[in-house]
């Protein structure tokens, strides 16, 4: 009895130990790992990180999927660092469907933006600053924008935290200027398809300040240009025809980007890339240059219909894209025309201010942004204004507004509230606020300046309910499959909409009003209405058209005849999309070998063989056949079997 207590006592040990050593263990896998970076900063945390779901998000959601980092500075001085992603792997989605946002210490240093408004090099925060002993508290999100279009069912993004330690005086520069890359050959390169290309490359990189780069530190980047988009790829094929962006950036200690952009226009014939040599001039326009605004329309107009740019919003002739900024950038972009020709074009604000941004949690509605607009106290010894707002016109997307004043003369400028946003200064009493997001009920107001007593007055707030718009419809002349449809798409009537379709994914064809056409092959259609800054979209993704008819081979069908009486039995014919079961089955008598389907005399759906009694008492001689038939209606003719009189 003694000896069994001694065994339960020496099991139980036992398994406190193995318990013991299994939490040791498990404490030194899966706790969190620290790394030590240029013997100062102390880095605690995953430095992997990977897209945590693939549904898209809103950026309240978004901020959910985080990355936890702690960053301390064991050093005995304060020290900089900037962090930037490393070993980036992206598959099925492009850096436009992707958004980012960093907080510190529970502030945000990088608001909610999308991976391409960022440096092409993945530089995601600059010149930190941590003074010694203090620790940084990172929450760094990535996240699919729930604004994207883009089938994401299989995408995925992964990638590493590089973490680099920035010297006292570089961080203390006031270094704004970007470094400068200036390319060998040609910076738009044309070519016929099949012919050879080889990069010519960089010559040389310069920076006014960082003296330290060098060729070796550019980052090659290659894009082909789809439709709207610009879809990352591995290299440069000229085995079709399209344009293809090659982007050559570079990032210096302070933090600025430059960059280079080569494109590369493949051409099916000389008679189209000679086409693309005649000019394509360009304009570019902003809705104002002045100081302190807090957004700028960018508008490029050009002498030739263009293809969409990402982000930007394409005109119903195709022949300008525009888009609103709500921060300064120096970015150059690619303007592809229809006929293949490109030309770079590179926009520059730096009059924006930059507020800061507030968690998404901090309130459960959207306020009105803290107004641009002087807001001062009037003379008492002027006669107040009276201001009022009303709505001259609208669309789905825009709102013309008219302000009256009860003495216009005494109106310095004036101010409008488009939604959430103040306009820059005017002095028009009519103004148009556009790329409104459609469907929505906003906020309009005026606010003008004196220029008498130099105070402010502001009218009431104007609520305006933008046009409702309406999916698309899509629809067919023949439901189920048939051998050839009538597809119809019914626009609503949007007053400013562009009306868009494709098929089987290819360019977006622009039509002024709804329309239809014949379809002769399976395909995918997909109808879309183009308002303002939104996007309402109506996918048909099977027009079920089989023009193929069933097979029938030798030996399938048999006939034969004893007396009076004929017997005819037959195996399932086969078919490209119909199920054999479902194939419908004629049996058809008629007085000469050549027959067609209204000589058949019975229909069938097969499951065994069927056996039948003689006709020949009805015709003094006749044939019998089989006809089978899909579900599209086509059909396939066994040949006739002649019947022996008896």
């Amino acid at each position: 009895m003694k000896k069994k207590k001694l065994n339960i006592r020496l099991l139980a040990l036992l398994l406190l130990v193995i318990g013991i050593v299994m939490v040791i263990v498990g404490f030194l896998l899966f706790s969190p790992k620290s790394q030590l970076v240029d013997d100062t900063f102390e880095i605690t945390g995953n430095q992997t990180f990977s897209l945590k779901s693939r549904d898209k998000l809103s950026d309240e959601d978004g901020l959910e999927q985080s990355n936890s980092i702690q960053i301390k500075n064991v050093s005995s001085d304060t020290a900089y660092y900037r962090l930037t992603l490393t070993d980036v792997k992206m598959n099925g989605i492009s850096r436009s469907d992707i958004k980012v946002a960093i907080l510190k210490n529970g502030e945000f240093v990088l608001r909610p933006v999308t991976l391409d408004t960022l440096s092409s090099t993945y530089l995601l925060l600059t010149k930190q600053e941590i003074a010694s002993s203090n620790t940084d508290e990172l929450e760094i999100s990535f996240w699919i924008s729930d604004e994207t279009n883009a089938e994401v069912s299989s995408a995925s993004f992964e990638g590493t935290f590089y973490f680099r330690k920035i010297n006292a005086s570089e961080a203390n520069l006031e270094d704004k200027v970007a470094p400068v890359i200036m390319l060998n050959g040609d910076y738009q390169v044309k070519l016929l398809k099949g012919s050879e290309f080889t990069d010519p490359g960089v010559a040389v990189v310069t920076d006014n300040v960082d003296t330290s780069l060098t060729i070796d530190q550019i980052q090659t980047s290659y894009y082909h240009v789809n439709g709207e988009k610009q879809e990352p790829v591995e290299q440069i094929s000229t085995a079709t025809a399209g344009v293809y962006i090659i982007e050559y950036s570079i990032v210096d200690e302070a933090g600025n980007e430059g960059q280079a952009i080569r494109t590369v226009s493949i051409f099916d014939n000389q008679e189209s890339l000679d086409a693309s040599n005649t000019e394509m001039s360009l304009d570019v326009s902003y809705s104002n240059l002045i100081d302190s605004v807090d957004s700028v329309t960018v508008t490029i107009t050009s002498s030739k219909q263009l293809l969409g740019l990402s982000g930007w919003i394409l005109s119903e002739d195709m022949m300008s894209l525009s888009k609103t900024f709500t921060s300064n950038v120096n970015v150059m972009y690619v303007v592809v025309a229809t006929d293949g020709s490109s030309e770079l074009v590179t926009v520059t604000i730096d009059n924006i201010i930059e507020n800061d941004v507030t968690s998404p949690d901090d309130s459960e509605e959207e306020t009105p942004v803290t107004p641009t607009p002087p807001i001062a106290t009037p003379d008492e010894n002027v006669d107040p204004l009276s201001v009022s707002l009303n709505v001259a016109s609208q669309t789905a997307s825009s709102v013309t507004l008219n302000a009256s004043v009860s003495d216009s003369s005494r109106v310095q400028e004036y101010y409008y509230l488009c939604g959430y946003t103040w306009s820059a200064a005017t002095t028009d009493s009519s103004y148009t606020c556009s790329n409104l997001s459609i469907n929505t009920s906003l906020p309009f107001q005026v606010r003008v300046v004196d220029r008498l007593g130099g105070g402010s007055y502001t009218s009431d707030i104007l609520t305006v309910t933008l046009q409702e718009v309406t999916k698309p419809v899509i629809t067919t002349n023949i439901t189920g499959w048939a051998s050839s449809k009538k597809v119809s798409i019914t626009y609503p009537e949007v007053s400013g909409a562009t009306y868009q379709y494709r098929i089987d994914g290819n360019t977006w064809n622009t039509v002024s009003t709804s329309t239809s056409f014949d379809i002769t092959s399976n395909c995918t259609i997909e109808a879309r209405v183009l308002s303002g800054t939104s996007e309402v979209l109506e996918s048909f993704y099977e027009t079920m058209i089989d023009t193929v008819a069933p097979t029938i081979s030798d030996g399938q069908i048999s006939f034969s005849q004893v007396g009076p009486v004929i017997n005819h039995y037959w195996n399932p014919a086969t078919d490209d999309i119909t199920d054999s079961i479902q194939l419908k089955y004629y049996v058809c008598l008629a007085p000469t070998s050549s027959f067609s389907i209204d000589d058949c005399i019975g229909q069938y759906l097969l499951d065994s063989g069927i056996e039948m009694t003689s006709y020949a008492g009805y015709v003094p001689f006749g044939y019998l056949g089989v006809v089978v038939e899909d579900a599209a209606g086509n059909r396939a003719m066994y040949n006739p079997f002649m019947i022996e009189q008896s």
